[in-house]
């Protein structure tokens, strides 16, 4: 054997028997595993308040009063041209509820809708 391939078959040897890389490669995986999970329920924690805004823009939308009203206008002194009367009709609007509008109770989800789902049983 020569001189090279014995220092190859040493490093070799060293490198199979090394350990220390061994305890950096399992705290890395359990870094990454704890991260993946916080960030699971990070995204489920925004998709629940994303879902709780639009059920809340929702029934804000659906409990606006849209209905007006204004009087109209009988004019017949002033400036009017004798003998004619000038008229301006009034108009009104009422903005009935939906069907479907319901008021949001303190304590239960908005419009209704409920993002949680009651477990299964596994394998049954």
């Amino acid at each position: 054997m020569t001189w090279s391939t014995k220092m190859m078959a040493m490093m070799l040897r060293e490198f199979w028997n090394d350990e220390r890389g061994y305890v950096f490669t399992t705290e890395l995986v359990l870094i990454a595993v704890i991260s993946v999970v916080g960030v699971v329920v990070g995204l489920v924690t925004v998709r629940n308040a994303v879902v709780q805004e639009y059920g809340d823009t929702a029934t804000a939308v659906g409990v606006l009063d849209q209905s007006y009203r204004y009087d109209g206008d009988n004019h017949t002194g002033g400036d009017a041209i004798p003998g004619t009367g000038q008229f301006v009709a009034g108009s009104e609007y009422v903005d009935n509820p939906d069907a479907c509008e319901v008021e949001d109770v303190a304590g239960q989800p908005p419009a209704g809708i409920s993002i949680s789902v009651a477990p299964v049983g596994e394998g049954t």
